[in-house]
């Protein structure tokens, strides 16, 4: 079922929508007055669906990805796992919508909006189902985060809208001669989850430790394919344990890269890369283990993926931007460099991460990695949302 202002059984969902119908939405239960967004509800929460928002955008091309829309009753932190948030606009005005990616006919992703949150409810979002799913049309993410554990969906919109709020100061200190607009400035939020105790939370942690993905690791992932693919720079912003399935990520977008890559280069039959193959496979002929023909594809094999790789390099550092916040990872991935921000008294970068300069550069294996340290301790909002987002803006006006 979907997240609405109250719980809508999945089996009234389904014959509504069988019927053709809009789900009918309950009345939506009282906000919660306590949590970290009480400024923010006052300023958004409770306020009519904006009618451009809500209307019809005509039939529909999409691929459904309900494993995306449609949830288990959202009355638990995992219930919320893996759901992204938008965030647009400055305050007093500012809108935090559930957004969905979808795929349309040809292939080309894009995101929906499918209702606005409207306050919280014991840190739980409430999130006004609009009548209609609003296609997004040409919009994609540009600045995204990703919390790390023991972090409330309220906690993190919190720790969101501050990133947004530093980002847009930042290109709003350049001037009136900036060509961008600082509003026009919003950020992908995707929820990472609480798991059921302390215990569940760190053996997320360390199933991330050995590279298994989970849902938010494969949508990282995602976010910065598109990224790539559609040739237009994004920046990532991760916290604690969400820099592990981040890092994951890149790696896994690395490889992927790589593998495609690899076989356009072979599938071109460009004469020059065959000529580089043509002189290594003589190289492994002369072993008189490999015969002439076996030792060109192989030597093929090898020079593709040694310029395939090379290329992904390329474009991940061209098109991805990097800032991790309280790190929680030991050994960064060396495809492109990444800038850490690390708490004087932070235990978690210190205990499992990467806590200095010099280790910054030696652990991720990559010399353009940068670690700043500076005070506090590991708390996302009050320690690095506003320092990494100036990073950020000040990566978005060099453009």
């Amino acid at each position: 079922m979907s997240y609405v202002d109250g719980p809508i059984e999945a089996e009234q969902l389904a014959a509504e929508r069988a019927a053709n119908r809009a789900p009918r939405v309950p009345p939506r239960a009282p906000v919660g007055r306590s949590g970290e967004l009480l400024g923010q509800q006052r300023a958004v929460g409770n306020r009519a669906v904006v009618a451009g928002l809500a209307r019809s955008t005509g039939p529909s091309n999409v691929i459904r990805r309900e494993a995306t829309l449609v949830k288990p009753k959202g009355k638990k932190n995992e219930d919320f796992d893996n759901t992204q948030y938008r965030l647009t606009g400055k305050p007093p005005g500012r809108k935090i919508e559930l957004v969905a990616r979808q795929t349309r006919d040809d292939g080309t992703p894009y995101y929906e909006a499918t209702g606005e949150v409207t306050g919280f409810q014991k840190k739980l979002p409430i999130v006004k189902r609009y009548d209609k799913p609003v296609d997004l049309g040409n919009w994609a993410p540009r600045v995204t985060h990703v919390n790390g554990m023991a972090v409330a969906p309220e906690s993190g919109m919190t720790s969101a809208n501050t990133l947004l709020d530093s980002i847009q100061g930042k290109i709003a200190s350049a001037g009136n001669d900036v060509a961008i607009d600082p509003d026009a400035i919003d950020v992908l939020y995707t929820y990472s989850t609480i798991r059921s105790n302390t215990f569940g939370d760190l053996w997320d942690c360390l199933k991330g430790k050995v590279r298994v993905k989970d849902d938010v690791t494969k949508t990282q992932e995602q976010l910065m394919l598109d990224a790539v693919a559609a040739k237009r720079r994004i920046h990532v912003s991760a916290h604690s344990r969400g820099t592990i399935k981040t890092d994951n990520a890149v790696r896994s977008v690395f490889k992927v890269l790589a593998g495609q890559y690899t076989q356009a280069l072979i599938a071109k039959k460009d004469r020059a890369l065959q000529r580089e193959a043509q002189t290594r496979a003589k190289e492994l002929e002369s072993t008189g283990l490999i015969d002439g023909g076996m030792a060109f594809d192989m030597a093929l094999q090898q020079v593709a993926e040694q310029k395939a790789k090379q290329r992904a390099r390329t474009d991940m550092d061209k098109y991805i931007q990097l800032v991790y916040g309280g790190n929680a990872v030991s050994y960064p991935s060396s495809v492109i460099p990444v800038t850490l921000y690390v708490g004087s008294t932070d235990p978690i970068s210190f205990g499992v991460g990467t806590y200095t300069k010099s280790g910054a550069k030696w652990a991720s294996g990559n010399k353009r990695s940068v670690l700043h340290k500076q005070k506090g301790g590991h708390g996302y909002t009050p320690n690095y949302a506003k320092p990494i987002g100036r990073e950020i803006g000040e990566d978005i006006l060099r453009g």
